[in-house]
């Protein structure tokens, strides 16, 4: 491969790179959990926001959405047990957790969709 065609291709992958980390920016937010929503099978579960989490305080979980005012994780997402574990354990103790979020689509809209929680320091 020649200079140019390296240079290029170089150039060409860190377009791309920097494409697919601006596509899934994280956003963290921390707090107590304010409310717990389950979707079930006759609201298009799984796969339609099936555990939908609001953070007290916090008005805007991820950039974008439609409705930022909550995050979800679809119970066949990977890990869902972990993260609602994490999350149900946060909230009966009422202890404040980190919700990490990243843009997703359900249906039509944009809205925040939970990539991993952090309960503790």
């Amino acid at each position: 491969m020649n200079a140019s065609r390296l240079v290029s291709a170089a150039a060409l992958s860190c377009g791309l790179l920097t494409i697919a980390t601006t596509a899934h920016a994280v956003t963290a937010v921390t707090g107590t959990v304010q409310q717990m929503q389950s979707v079930g099978g006759g609201a298009n579960a799984p796969g339609n926001g099936d555990l939908r989490i609001w953070i007290n305080g916090v008005s805007s979980m991820c950039p974008g959405a439609i409705d930022g005012t909550w995050a979800f994780i679809n119970s066949n997402d990977p890990n869902f047990k972990g993260v609602l574990t994490t999350i149900t354990t946060a909230y009966v103790m009422g202890k404040p957790l980190t919700l990490y979020n990243i843009p997703s689509t359900i249906g039509a809209g944009a809205y925040c969709q939970i990539a991993w929680v952090v309960l503790g320091s």
